[in-house]
């Protein structure tokens, strides 16, 4: 019959694996540090770019419409360099529509509203109804860093 030896540490290896262990550990937990930091460097970035493109967006509410559609152009051109780049922010017509749509994670500047942004912006149609503009690109705001 065969006979089993009981569990046991290699002779001296004991402290060799402990040690191996702690700077493993510590190695990990340093990296979870590290990473852990990083994000919340992120997230308190983007809840400031958020904060700050909401306070201008309401202090554009008392803008004649032109000059208040204007103003949100160039806050977009703003956002938009801010979260993806220079690259993305200099885009032009409908690749700019795209890019909006990129950034802020919807449809509404290639299929909605926010077309106006491209084909209105610089003709002399009024917007029928400015408020809806309005609304839409304070929900898309909020929506910065979530």
């Amino acid at each position: 019959m065969l006979a089993l030896r009981g569990l046991h540490c290699p002779a001296g290896g004991l402290a060799t694996s402990l040690s191996e262990v702690a700077l493993e550990t510590a190695i990990g937990l340093a990296a979870a540090l590290v990473v852990g930091s990083a994000l919340t460097l992120l997230m308190r970035r983007r809840q400031a770019v958020r904060r700050a493109a909401l306070d201008m967006l309401s202090q554009m509410s008392e803008l004649p419409v032109a000059e208040r559609a204007v103003a949100q152009a160039r806050l977009l051109r703003r956002l938009v360099l801010t979260l993806s780049g220079e690259t993305a922010a200099r885009k032009q017509g409908s690749a700019w529509l795209e890019q909006l749509d990129r950034s802020f994670g919807t449809d509404f500047f290639t299929r909605g509203r926010g077309r106006y942004y491209v084909e209105g912006l610089y003709r002399e149609t009024q917007i029928a109804d400015v408020t809806v503009l309005d609304r839409e690109l304070e929900t898309l705001f909020r929506r910065i860093g979530r």
